[in-house]
């Protein structure tokens, strides 16, 4: 129901090619570790809430994408990895709530988690462009892997379906020269010194999407 999940079924909308099941997970914990003294809390009643914005997020959504709406309660991460096996589906889209990279993996984040946990490929949105017009541009990640040359293909999947300008980049910092060529061919290519996380942390800020 946070801004950060809304924007994130927006983003989810714009690039699905299927059909998008819009997850609201109620977690037990929440009701059980609330603040005594938080009144306000304990009167509300979180199923009612998660169902309502579920209901307005199908409403705003439907149209163009087939949208099935989702109600579990479960700790979310978790339900969304055993909603992704029982859907059989190619991607999650998670919203960043604006911890930083740092703090998500200290605080271990639903998205931190879901990105080494989950089950397919996850796409993590932060509310910095138009939802309806993302992603116009991104920045893909080549190290010569095998997991890399996924991520180009994801990328290239992208340009032809919503014109995405991609802009592949190497971090010199330990590349192997031979296996990027491998992968990249020859598409026009930008290495940049240092290490990976380093150089693509920097080269995020520009776009709308890191793959």
């Amino acid at each position: 129901g946070s801004d950060a999940s809304l924007d994130a079924a927006r983003r989810a909308a714009a690039v699905a090619q299927g059909t998008l099941t819009l997850l609201a997970a109620l977690d037990p914990w929440d009701e059980v570790l609330a603040n005594p003294s938080d009144a306000d809390k304990r009167s509300r009643d979180p199923k009612a809430e998660r169902e309502s914005d579920l209901a307005r997020a199908v409403t705003e959504l439907s149209g163009d994408t087939r949208v099935e709406p989702r109600f579990v309660e479960d700790r979310p991460q978790q339900a969304l990895i055993d909603e992704a096996i029982r859907i059989g589906a190619t991607l999650i889209v998670v919203g960043s709530h604006g911890h930083g990279r740092i703090a998500g993996l200290v605080l271990g984040s639903v998205a931190s988690g879901l990105v080494h946990a989950a089950p397919c490929s996850v796409l993590v949105t932060r509310p910095t462009t138009d939802p309806r017009t993302f992603p116009t541009t991104a920045v893909v990640g080549i190290d010569g892997s095998s997991e890399s040359a996924l991520a180009l293909e994801a990328a290239q999947t992208l340009q032809t379906m919503r014109a995405t300008n991609i802009s592949v980049v190497v971090a010199s910092d330990g590349a192997d020269p031979e296996a990027i060529l491998r992968i990249v061919g020859s598409r026009e290519t930008t290495a940049l010194p240092g290490d990976a996380v380093t150089v693509l942390t920097e080269e995020a800020d520009n776009v709308d999407l890191l793959i």
